[in-house]
């Protein structure tokens, strides 16, 4: 599965044991977070 989020794609496989590995792309940025972790815009 994947899918397009502001910053770039996120891509979710499984290994051979059925563990989620979540691949993220940043090609499109970084999210800003103000002090309190929440997140405030894209840079």
């Amino acid at each position: 599965m994947s899918f397009e989020i502001p910053v770039g794609r996120v891509a979710v496989v499984g290994d051979p044991f059925g563990n989620p590995l979540v691949l993220v792309d940043l090609l499109k940025g970084r999210y800003e977070v103000g002090s309190d972790g929440s997140v405030t815009g894209v840079a």
